[in-house]
């Protein structure tokens, strides 16, 4: 990665954003007009963006829907941990990533605190994310419930390990 030195502090331009984050320059681009990307500067409208080398990623819908397949898919292998690396996204702000989803309500937990969670499970909301749709009659099966539950609980005991609680 080529990096921009600006009075002692790393760019990247927006392509190399799009290349560490996976996703597109046009998307990273919009991040940044939006204010979402902290630090990202440009000199004139029309110029290239100046993204700090360290900046974090923003929350899309498809980096949300791979959180949420992750979470869902933990299978009874205790030594997993969640890898977002091909999101450009370090495992030391993966907490910040599951606060976020707790908070916009994708996933709940049976603790109020991200910190002691010891159970988390996926809501109706994720499942909708997930294209997990409800029955005709609006409501998720009991099969999916029951499934979420579950999963949940495990997802929350790998969390408990990921949180180092």
């Amino acid at each position: 990665m080529r990096d921009i030195v600006i009075a002692d502090r790393q760019y990247m331009s927006t392509a190399e954003a799009a290349s560490l984050w996976n996703c597109d320059s046009k998307d990273v681009s919009a991040w940044c007009r939006k204010g979402y990307i902290q630090g990202a500067t440009q000199e004139k409208a029309r110029k290239p963006w100046k993204i700090p080398s360290d900046a974090i990623r923003p929350m899309d819908k498809k980096l949300l829907r791979e959180l949420l397949w992750q979470i869902l898919e933990k299978k009874n292998d205790s030594n997993c941990r969640m890898d977002l690396s091909i999101w450009g996204v370090s495992n030391k702000n993966v907490r910040e990533y599951l606060s976020t989803l707790i908070s916009n309500q994708y996933i709940a937990t049976t603790k109020e605190n991200v910190d002691s969670m010891n159970d988390i499970f996926l809501t109706r909301k994720s499942f909708e994310i997930l294209k997990r749709h409800t029955s005709k009659d609006g409501d998720l099966s009991d099969v999916m419930l029951l499934t979420s539950e579950c999963a949940g609980r495990f997802a929350g005991a790998f969390c408990l390990l990921l949180l180092g609680d």
